[in-house]
């Protein structure tokens, strides 16, 4: 298994993590258990990531 293979999988698990996480932390906003800056704060945190990577695959695919 290549460099390549695992950042895929890794990439499609915490797209899956994050997905489940975004709908769970709006309905912590809704019930009030998470302000809403501390939800903007972790979509955020969480496009970062998940930019990173993909760029990590695009560099890695080129």
């Amino acid at each position: 298994m290549n460099l390549y293979s695992v950042l895929v999988f890794l990439t499609a698990a915490s797209l899956t993590v994050a997905v489940v996480n975004l709908i769970l932390s709006r309905h912590a906003v809704t019930l009030g258990l998470l302000t809403p800056f501390e939800y903007r704060k972790r979509v955020a945190i969480i496009v970062m990531v998940l930019l990173t990577l993909f760029m990590g695959l695009w560099w890695l695919r080129a």
